[in-house]
Formats: structure tokens, C-alpha cells, sequence
């Protein structure tokens, strides 16, 4: 796998509050009005290949070519996987909600306390390298993401109380991501 040293990960609750608070504040122009939603223009698939890691480029086309049913990635720290695998959903979930598609995600790690500073932290990145922080909504209880155009989400949940992730119930769609970390 290839890692880049100019990529850290987000560890600090005030950078990661930071981030939140930079995209309520921040407006962009890239809207699409079909009259009754509005929905961010999606960046191209060739833009999100361009902007991963070489040893995701394969899998990034076995996925646009629904290859396989579920993936299994190995690699070390750095490795970008958390980068890929975040910046890969929330692409999809915009793609998605552009396509009239209900899916939404749902990302689970062994303890339910790390989950802000990490893959929580890491969607909030994604969202901002792919220009599109004015269309989400960001929640820290309960913890998740939400698409403001389309009502999808991406939740967050620990595996120290499996009985909360039994009873998550959606008012729209279905979970059509789903991110063990």
C-alpha cells in the first residue's frame, strides 16, 4: 500500500469541532435545483480515482463495476485505507441521492468511544476534500452525518453494546454501506 507523509490523521476533538463549525459557515455555488431538492453537483468518478491512492485504483474500478458483493482490506497505518474507504462513501451516498437512490451507511468500530476522533473525523475530512461541507449536517449525539438534499445519513455506532446496532431503525431508505473498521 502506499502511504503519504503529508496525510495525518485528524486525532484532536478541536479540530474535529473545527471542521464542523467551518461547514455551517461556509457557502458553495455548486447546487443543482430540479425544483424541489437541491443536491451538490457530484464530482466526477475520474476526480475521486485521481485523488486516491495508487493501490486503490484497482479496487476503486472493481467497485464502479460492482465486481464484488464486499471487501476485505489489508495494509498497515498509513496505508490510507480509512481515507479511501470514508472518501468512497460519502461520494457514493452523494452520488446516490443525485441518482434517487436512498442509500445510507453505517460504520462501526470495537469501542463506540474512539469513533469521533477516528472514522467520524475521517468522513468530516472527506466531505471537505470533496467540496461539499455546506450540504451535510454534522451530529455528535447521536453520533452520524447527515446529507441535508436527500435526508441520507452515515451512522456511527461501537460493538460494546450490540443491542444498539439491532435496533437502528431508518425513516427512509436502506443501509447500503456498511464500513467495519
Amino acid at each position: 500500500m502506499v502511504a503519504r507523509a503529508t496525510k495525518r490523521p485528524i486525532r484532536s476533538k478541536s479540530v474535529v469541532e473545527g471542521l464542523v463549525k467551518r461547514a455551517m459557515e461556509r457557502e458553495t455555488d455548486n447546487v443543482i435545483d430540479d425544483g424541489s431538492l437541491q443536491v451538490h453537483e457530484i464530482l466526477p468518478l475520474e476526480w475521486l480515482q485521481q485523488h486516491t491512492g495508487e493501490a486503490f485504483r484497482v479496487l476503486d474500478a472493481e467497485i464502479a463495476a460492482d465486481y464484488y458483493d464486499e471487501y476485505w482490506l489489508a495494509g498497515g497505518r498509513g496505508s490510507l485505507k480509512s481515507s479511501y474507504v470514508g472518501t468512497k462513501i460519502v461520494h457514493s451516498i452523494m452520488n446516490d441521492g443525485a441518482n434517487g437512490i436512498q442509500s445510507n451507511a453505517l460504520v462501526i468500530r470495537k469501542v463506540g468511544n474512539t469513533l469521533l476522533d477516528s472514522v467520524y473525523a475521517q468522513c468530516v475530512w472527506s466531505i471537505f476534500q470533496l467540496g461539499a461541507g455546506s450540504y451535510w449536517q454534522f451530529r455528535k449525539a447521536p453520533l452520524e452525518l447527515i446529507y441535508r438534499p436527500t435526508n441520507q445519513k452515515i451512522m456511527f455506532r461501537g460493538l460494546d453494546d450490540p443491542s444498539k446496532i439491532r435496533s437502528i431503525k431508518l425513516r427512509r431508505g436502506h443501509i447500503g454501506y456498511l464500513w467495519f473498521e
